[in-house]
């Protein structure tokens, strides 16, 4: 993205123990989830959405593959559009890297947000996701990038916020998030 390391550093939170001295607790979060089958008609597995389809409010998400298929990523590439499963034939021991809500702020909208789902689970499914998060006073500012190393696109910058601000926004107008409501 054209980048600065002092920029990119200053997007993180601080190491722990620097958090336990200014008394503030990091917004990432690694959650385990437990998808069970749902049973259709005659007792058959029924094949439905799980976890309906979103995308996560911060930086960057890590879920390893599990090795109970249902973890769907949609395809934006014009003439394959549609959902894949991202897990079916995977080797295992890989991980899926996606970005999420607040790297498309912070890009102006040049990095999509990946949207996925869980869905059609015929067998008990574990997911353990790592949501990261940028640091809460940290300002999501695209002016700070590179104009030398980023197209026209990004040329362009909506007024700065701070990345509390921002998935505060985007977590209250979703019907269900991992993160605490606030009125903005």
């Amino acid at each position: 993205m054209g980048m600065a390391a002092e920029l990119a550093t200053s997007l993180l939170e601080p190491p722990l123990a620097e958090q336990a001295s200014r008394a503030a607790l990091s917004q990432s979060n690694l959650t385990l989830f437990r998808y069970s089958p749902s049973l259709g008609a005659a007792g058959e597995v029924a094949r439905d959405v799980h976890c309906p389809y979103h995308t996560d409010v911060g930086l960057a998400t890590l879920i390893p593959l599990g090795a109970s298929p249902g973890l769907h990523v949609f395809d934006h590439t014009p003439g394959r559009e549609g959902w894949v499963d991202i897990e079916a034939g995977a080797p295992e021991g890989l991980a899926l890297l996606f970005g999420g809500e607040t790297l498309h702020r912070l890009s102006n909208h040049w990095m999509l947000p990946a949207v996925h789902q869980v869905a059609h689970v015929a067998a008990e499914r574990l997911s353990c996701p790592l949501q990261l998060l940028a640091a809460a006073e940290a300002q999501l500012d695209s002016r700070l990038l590179d104009r030398s190393t980023v197209g026209p696109l990004l040329a362009e910058c909506a007024s700065p916020v701070t990345a509390g601000e921002h998935v505060a926004r985007v977590s209250a107008s979703r019907v269900s998030s991992n993160f605490p409501r606030v009125s903005v």
